[in-house]
């Protein structure tokens, strides 16, 4: 529901001893019913001024059509958001000391931009250049051994080259490996559509 001067709005609600033959006004943008014109023509012109904002997005300055339409958009495009990289976003945005939602997006996305995270769906160009849709399975540390075991000493730095497998759950002599820095300018976050049985591990 949108916001009036940013507060919650409630729909009046019909008066409780309407009579059916009663005759009323309709304000067909919030479907409201009034016994008074001036009150009616009053919710209209209210309705068409810019004090109305999204709930959702925080938009202000808006009629409140144009705050149920950037509602109506925002909800249309959480549902399209990918489900596996949710707990890592709300994770990085609670972590975040910044309080303006601008900052904020700018501290997730500089965080998240060149990092995968396990169920993603991505786009991988193989060595012969064919284009595998995958999911990734796991993310390791370039700091951990390929077991997940933390390194010894003589192992404390990253090692040139961190190894992507990839593999195919149906044919496992199909899989190929890439090393992390010929990867990484070809694979694409893919939107959660798509469907594969590919995994990056």
């Amino acid at each position: 529901m949108p916001l009036l001067h940013r507060k919650p709005f409630t729909r009046q609600k019909p008066p409780a001893d309407l009579r059916p033959e009663e005759e009323v006004f309709l304000c067909k943008i919030t479907h409201e019913i009034f016994r008074s014109y001036d009150e009616f023509f009053e919710r209209t012109i209210l309705c068409n001024s810019l004090v109305w904002s999204c709930a959702l997005t925080g938009r202000a300055d808006l009629t409140y059509l144009e705050a149920v339409e950037s509602e109506r958009r925002a909800k249309q495009s959480l549902q399209s958001f990918p489900q596996a990289l949710v707990v890592p976003m709300l994770h990085l945005a609670a972590l975040s000391s910044h309080c303006r939602l601008s900052e904020l997006c700018e501290d997730v996305y500089a965080f998240v931009k060149d990092r995968f995270f396990p169920g993603e769906i991505v786009d991988v160009s193989g060595r012969n250049g064919a284009r595998h849709m995958c999911e990734v399975v796991q993310v390791l540390s370039p700091y951990s051994s390929a077991n997940g075991a933390t390194p010894t000493n003589s192992q404390s730095r990253p090692v040139d080259g961190d190894t992507i497998v990839i593999s195919d759950s149906d044919d496992e002599s199909d899989a190929f490996q890439s090393s992390k820095a010929q990867v990484n300018g070809s694979v694409d976050k893919k939107s959660p559509e798509t469907t594969s049985t590919q995994h990056i591990i």
